[in-house]
């Protein structure tokens, strides 16, 4: 099973999120109307590139509904499902971070020719971003002059990085992470297009304990989220359980949650937690979490409303600015799990040992 493969999208309809962007280009499709320059920008796996296919197949879909949708079957759209991006059939793929000066002159002279084979060339560049200053002016130069014939998709995670004499000329569509519900959702709704929802071989606690806890990614890529749900389904990982002895378990904001509020009520098993977990993450996102609290401590802002009853548990509880502060203290420092392990050990002594006497009469032992 390659569920990355199969799960993605061949109609703009499929397209899971993005209503707005998906909204917009399906009734360009239906009327004709694409931009010729079109700029995809946003965090990876959220869904650029699955779209900047349909874009391509939709402009030279030889029998493209009334509806706006690639037929997915002609030649064209086949060529692009199986990623053939020679330009043979219309579509030319680049990548900017392999892509030089030389390469977008050798490009630029390409589109002085008509489309041979195709109503249309349409070339996807990845990662523009990744171009040279002196390519970008390049690209420029053949937006500048825009042909009927020929149609540009930019892709970009980094979009601050581009001149706004490049981006102007752009029709500019914005892609955000997904969050943990949403993903739930997408997750859901792709496994029931591929008929592996609900399956009887497949036990009740793998959707109740293991996609919850896979869709909770720091990133919120979908196409990531996905790739973790195909890999559990391969290994048979059904259980919580499972996913420690896998290596599949992602450090996730509820499973950070989960340890930060066992360390902050003086719960030493948080601390054998952390030695398990991937400790540059768990980092990162503790680090972020304890942020978001103290924050929250003094504006009542949070970022998502999704976390908010447990920033509030978090936020209430009296030893987190003393946790904050010890993470701040390390910010920045390359962090290896035996430091961060020891620095929060010996924090967790300072808060909680001399109250209990219980974690000092374990450690002697």
């Amino acid at each position: 099973m390659q569920l990355t493969l199969e799960s993605r999208p061949r109609k703009f309809s499929q397209v899971y999120g993005h209503k707005g962007i998906i909204t917009s280009l399906l009734n360009q499709s239906k009327t004709n109307t694409f931009s010729n320059a079109i700029l995809l920008s946003g965090p990876s796996g959220t869904g650029k590139t699955t779209v900047a296919q349909l874009i391509a197949m939709s402009l030279n879909c030889t029998a493209k509904g009334l509806n706006g949708e690639p037929c997915g079957t002609c030649s064209k759209c086949q060529a692009v499902i199986h990623e053939i991006f020679d330009g043979t059939q219309g579509v030319q793929r680049l990548d900017g971070t392999s892509s030089s000066k030389i390469d977008v002159v050798d490009f630029t002279s390409l589109i002085n020719t008509g489309p041979m084979y195709s109503k249309t060339k349409v070339f996807i560049i990845e990662e523009i971003d990744g171009l040279s200053p002196s390519a970008k002016s390049s690209l420029l130069k053949v937006l500048e002059n825009p042909s009927d014939k020929n149609f540009f998709i930019l892709l970009s995670m980094e979009p601050k990085s581009l001149p706004v004499s490049l981006t102007s000329r752009c029709q500019h569509h914005k892609f955000r992470a997904f969050t943990k519900s949403e993903l739930m959702m997408g997750i859901r709704d792709t496994l029931i297009r591929v008929s592996l929802w609900d399956q009887p071989s497949i036990p009740k606690t793998f959707y109740t304990e293991v996609i919850p806890v896979l869709a909770e990614h720091p990133s919120g890529s979908f196409r990531l989220a996905i790739s973790n749900i195909e890999n559990a389904i391969n290994q048979n990982v059904y259980t919580k359980e499972d996913l420690f002895s896998s290596g599949l378990l992602t450090v996730s904001h509820e499973l950070t949650q989960d340890i930060l509020i066992k360390l902050l009520n003086g719960d030493s098993s948080g601390l054998v937690e952390v030695m398990k977990i991937g400790i540059e993450d768990f980092y990162g996102l503790a680090h972020h979490i304890l942020s978001t609290a103290i924050l929250y401590n003094i504006t009542g802002y949070v970022e998502n409303e999704y976390f908010l009853s447990q920033t509030k548990a978090i936020a209430g509880l009296p030893a987190m600015p003393s946790l904050l502060k010890l993470f701040n203290e390390i910010h920045g420092t390359y962090v290896k799990k035996a430091y961060l392990v020891s620095k929060i050990s010996m924090w967790f002594l300072t808060e909680f040992g001399t109250t209990d006497g219980v974690t000092r009469r374990r450690i002697k032992e």
